[in-house]
């Protein structure tokens, strides 16, 4: 069994519950790497995990028109988006980050965005309406910073989406673990 595998067998969860009860839970798990330089060779190192919603389809965002792709700027939008139990978007709206972002953006990425269908966690065989931070990064060649939630989120930042209040939580503290 690979290294990762064995890893991940070795975390602790705490499934969702129903009337204070735990019940079996479907959900995604979210694992950021990186590879660390170490004598020639690459170390791979958690940078954060957490639990909730996945995506089940996504439409590309289109490069907003009249926007040229300068190179090595990148352009980041974060939505609070909240979806139904078949994971279709129900609302959505901007959560301001620290550098600011043209409406063209922002309204590409809310086009695209309004069209996804996300994959609600499963508790106790039923699907679970909820909402979620949803980064969009348009990319000229740099690189998007991490987003930026509010306390409400269970990652403080991150580079993907984010449940608010998943049912399922990674009660292991991974962050730092090499592979």
């Amino acid at each position: 069994m690979p290294r990762w595998k064995k890893e991940i067998r070795g975390w602790k969860f705490q499934p969702g519950t129903i009337d204070g009860k735990r019940v079996p839970t479907g959900m995604s798990l979210h694992v950021r790497l990186e590879l660390v330089p170490q004598g020639g060779r690459y170390r791979v190192r958690i940078v954060n995990a957490f639990t909730g919603v996945g995506y089940q389809r996504m439409t590309k965002p289109s490069w907003p028109g009249g926007e040229g792709a300068w190179r090595g700027r990148a352009h980041l939008v974060v939505l609070l988006v909240a979806y139904d139990e078949k994971g279709n978007v129900t609302s959505m709206e901007d959560v301001e980050q620290p550098k600011k972002v043209k409406d063209t953006f922002r309204n590409s990425a809310h086009a695209a965005v309004s069209q996804w269908v996300f994959q609600p966690e499963i508790v106790g065989g039923i699907a679970r309406a909820g909402r979620a931070y949803v980064p969009v990064c348009f990319s000229g060649g740099g690189e998007c910073p991490p987003a930026r939630y509010p306390a409400s989120a269970n990652s403080k930042e991150s580079h993907g989406l984010v449940a608010i209040e998943p049912a399922t939580q990674l009660l292991s503290d991974v962050a730092g673990r090499a592979l």
